[in-house]
């Protein structure tokens, strides 16, 4: 049995996804493991909070139920927008859909103020992606105008291994977040970001 797959789209909503339709799935949104017969996924729900969300998925023909899938989530997202657009790729739970940028930044408002202690970036997973970030700044503040560098580095090795990756940095108090792409994989011209999201404190 394969472990569901948990995501959470741009409205804050809970989306479980078992391998084999057939499969029931089961899950907790309090930490505690989920038990068969209890708690059944039907539809999306909302989840708009900091937590953890658990599931498995059980075949009832033959009795057998996957391990535990286990997915943390921090600041809902609802409220967060691209500047300069209306997509909401960035914060969908799916890295399949992403944003291109030819300017080398991308600033999220983020509705309001948070503290924040990182971000995460994952690129695009569609085959035969470019685009990466390979060295990068992050920039942060409570305007647009007022943001200041809070973390630079290079995601090493992300060309051969596009995973999710995490920057942290010292708590700041802010609205708006910058991910500017310093230097792209390849050289090419523009990046994508599959999907993005803070870290709070």
């Amino acid at each position: 049995m394969v472990e569901p797959a948990i995501r959470r789209d741009a409205d804050d909503r809970i989306v479980l996804t078992a391998n084999d339709r057939e499969s029931e799935i089961y899950y907790t949104t309090n930490g505690s493991v989920p038990q068969v017969g209890k708690n059944r996924y039907t539809k999306p729900f909302v989840f708009n909070k900091r937590g953890e969300i658990k599931a498995i998925a059980y075949d009832k023909n033959f009795k057998k139920q996957s391990e535990v899938a286990t997915q943390k989530f921090d600041l809902p997202m609802r409220r967060f927008r691209l500047l300069g657009t209306d997509s909401r790729n960035l914060f969908d739970g799916d890295p399949h859909t992403a944003d291109w940028f030819t300017t080398g930044s991308a600033t999220i408002d983020m509705g309001e103020k948070h503290t924040l202690t990182g971000i995460t970036y994952l690129p695009e997973q569609n085959r035969w992606t470019s685009g990466y970030i390979h060295r990068y700044e992050v920039w942060a503040g409570e305007t647009e105008a007022s943001q200041k560098k809070v973390a630079e580095g290079e995601f090493s090795n992300i060309k051969n291994s596009p995973t999710l990756r995490e920057v942290r940095f010292a708590p700041v108090k802010a609205r708006f977040i910058t991910l500017k792409a310093i230097q792209i994989v390849d050289d090419v011209k523009r990046f994508n970001i599959g999907e993005f999201s803070v870290i709070s404190k």
